[in-house]
């Protein structure tokens, strides 16, 4: 039987391990013939972790490698930032921009799945050949900064494949520290945005301070989360000691592939009025009694109307805004306007009107634009429910009761 003394654990941090280098979350440690530490989450990937004493300064910062042979594999760029900050999101509007004139591939990385990679191929990118999901285990900034096999051997063959002009690998969503080795990338971009809040940036991180270009992404919401653009731009410019960065947001190309439309054409303009005596749903019981008989002039301009009413332009009094008429009036006018801009800007308009609203400490009331479409999965008779959603739901967790 081992002595007792060898089983009592230990507490750094947030850190937990025993003697024998087993882990409470199932990984391990050990030393390596470097006498670097090395360890392992559930068997996957040893790696060992490069010290950082300091996020560092941006002029210092590593350069690009001047003995790259790029024969060997393309010029590289890496995609950095946390969770859900728009990686992927850019990683698919490059691919786009860029695919009809260069040779492109494309890397992403997750812990246990490839979500980013099957988004890439779902939306047409780039040919489902050409794109490699990499799942990286549990520290996903080791696979670009300490042991970047993982994502140089799929870089090295698509780059052989398919000669590849240019190379986009997007890291796992991760912690501020996780910047690029130049080994793997030749120019970095790292993504931050402001639902962190606008203290993010003068945190810092090699990933902030080092990367080639940062992008704060998400503007369009700094009203509603509270965060002040310019102190995210004073403390960028500090923090990366004048290095470039830019804002972005959401945009209606984005809401184009969602929709499956595409986004040129006028602005539709949302206005104040609203057809009394009609509601959205009003509109979708006349659509369930329509039959065969039904002029198809009339199922047309129906149709029209309940698309701009309930999934387009929902309103929370669900009233129908009397601009619509203009275009059921006359339906040869509906592929005349960009859809997908017109949504957009009413989306952010609304969202920010509910912000402006809880700064000033006024009733929300329901949100324009925002519905929850609940279908009975398990009865094919019945129909879709439309709900709206209370503003008081974004900002409180016990108001989420409040649904209608």
């Amino acid at each position: 039987m081992e002595p007792e003394a060898d089983h009592h654990h230990h507490h750094h941090g947030d850190h937990h391990h025993t003697h024998d280098g087993r882990h409470e979350d199932g990984s391990s440690s050990w030393v390596g013939p470097d006498g670097r530490i090395y360890h392992s989450h559930d068997g996957l990937a040893p790696h060992s972790h490069e010290p950082i004493y300091s996020p560092g300064i941006f002029g210092a910062r590593a350069p690009p490698l001047g003995t790259r042979d790029f024969r060997e594999r393309a010029f590289t760029v890496g995609i950095g930032g946390p969770v859900g900050t728009g990686k992927t999101a850019l990683m698919l509007a490059l691919c786009q921009l860029l695919r009809d004139k260069y040779s492109l591939a494309a890397v992403t990385n997750d812990i246990f799945t490839k979500e980013d990679g099957e988004f890439l191929v779902k939306n047409g990118a780039l040919p489902e050949e050409r794109i490699r999901a990499v799942e990286t285990g549990g520290c996903p900034h080791a696979a670009i900064r300490e042991d970047i096999s993982i994502n140089l051997g799929p870089l090295e063959e698509l780059s052989n494949l398919y000669k590849a002009d240019l190379l986009l690998c997007e890291s796992g969503g991760d912690n501020l520290a996780a910047n690029f080795s130049r080994e793997l990338a030749d120019y970095i971009i790292y993504i931050i945005d402001v639902s962190g809040g606008d203290k993010i940036p003068r945190k810092g991180g090699p990933g902030i301070t080092q990367a080639d270009l940062l992008v704060i992404n998400k503007t369009d919401l700094a009203l509603a989360v509270g965060a002040d653009l310019a102190v995210m731009e004073r403390d960028a410019l500090r923090m990366r000691d004048g290095g470039p960065f830019v804002f972005a947001q959401f945009a209606s190309e984005e809401v184009a592939l969602l929709l499956g439309l595409p986004n040129r054409g006028l602005k539709f303009e949302i206005d104040s009025g609203r057809l009394f005596g009609v509601t959205a749903n009003d509109i979708r019981h006349n659509i369930e009694e329509m039959d065969m008989s039904t002029p198809t002039e009339d199922l047309v301009k129906e149709f029209i109307v309940y698309l701009l009413s309930n999934i387009f332009f929902p309103m929370g009094n669900f009233r129908i805004p009397t601009g619509i008429e203009e275009v059921v009036n006359n339906v040869d006018t509906f592929v005349t306007y960009n859809w997908p801009e017109s949504i957009r800007d009413f989306l952010v308009k609304e969202f920010n009107a509910v912000a402006e609203k809880h700064s000033k400490g006024f009733s929300l009331g329901y949100v324009n634009g925002f519905v929850l479409i609940v279908i009975n999965v398990k009865d094919e008779q019945s129909r879709p429910r439309f709900t709206r959603w209370d503003g008081n739901f974004m900002y409180s967790e016990k108001s989420k009761q409040s649904i209608r």
